[in-house]
């Protein structure tokens, strides 16, 4: 009986496997733009790309949760509030790097470059969460 059963899991994870391996997989663009970058340039570009799809959701995610508080603008005033002192803290971190910190430029570029990308990523990410957990759609 433990033998039919371990021989029945063997079989049925090397299907799993095999099917698995036969669905194709999604191609990430940002992902595929850095990968194909030959130089600063290109990869600027690909920064540039990355974060505009990510302000997108986030302006998208604040979009709605605007239309999700319409009818209460005390929770609007606050969410734009909320918004304002995110973008003097990720402003502020951009200039700060850009001022003050002893870099040569191509470095400096991509550090700032990244972090930007990441600032936006995660305060998308924050509005989305916001939303789904009010059950805004």
């Amino acid at each position: 009986m433990k033998k039919s059963l371990v021989v029945s899991f063997l079989a049925a994870s090397a299907f799993s496997i095999a099917a698995h391996a036969a669905t194709p997989t999604k191609v990430d663009p940002v992902k595929a733009c850095f990968d194909r970058a030959q130089n600063q340039d290109q990869t600027a570009a690909c920064y540039d790309k990355a974060i505009g799809a990510q302000k997108k959701r986030l302006n998208a995610a604040y979009n709605k949760l605007i239309a999700h508080r319409k009818d209460d603008p005390k929770a609007i005033d606050a969410l734009n509030q909320m918004q304002k002192n995110w973008i003097k803290w990720r402003d502020g971190t951009i200039d700060y790097m850009n001022h003050n910190v002893a870099a040569n430029g191509s470095t400096l570029q991509t550090v700032s470059s990244d972090f930007m990308l990441d600032a936006v990523t995660k305060q998308a990410d924050l509005l989305e969460s916001i939303r789904d957990m009010e059950g805004g759609e």
